[in-house]
């Protein structure tokens, strides 16, 4: 779990009301065969909080005023894990950069994040990296 406001990872699960993204491994179901994968990545709060996936506009040009007609979903995959891809050549993940967010938590204020990487200093896969700053 991760606080936006407190700037800060949460070690252990807090009550529904308290918190807004959840950095987690989940299973995610694949149609036409069913089948269900592990995967990594960010589930959000749908109890209090909303997010918007924006493709449109870089990280740096996402301001307060593109919240306004943007449709939020409180689908709690909408960050999910698709932030990221997998390649069979180079057997390495690789972060789709085009990709940010908006996220309203539930105190009402608007944040945009994206992702940087999927590793840490050594090399290590599940330690995602992100930048976010409050609009």
């Amino acid at each position: 779990m991760f606080s936006l406001i407190n700037n800060q990872q949460l070690s252990i699960e807090p009550r529904k009301m308290d918190y807004d993204l959840c950095f987690t491994q989940y299973s995610h179901a694949y149609y036409n065969p069913l089948l269900f994968y592990q995967v990594t990545g960010v589930i959000n709060n749908n109890y209090n909080s909303k997010i918007v996936q924006v493709s449109d506009k870089t990280f740096d040009e996402i301001q307060i005023s593109d919240t306004l007609n943007r449709k939020f979903s409180t689908y709690k995959n909408t960050i999910g894990y698709e932030w990221k891809t997998f390649s069979l050549n180079t057997n390495q993940f690789t972060i789709n950069s085009k990709l940010s967010y908006i996220i309203k938590d539930s105190k009402g204020f608007y944040y945009k994040l994206h992702f940087i990487d999927f590793y840490n200093k050594d090399g290590i896969k599940g330690y995602p990296k992100f930048e976010y700053i409050k609009l």
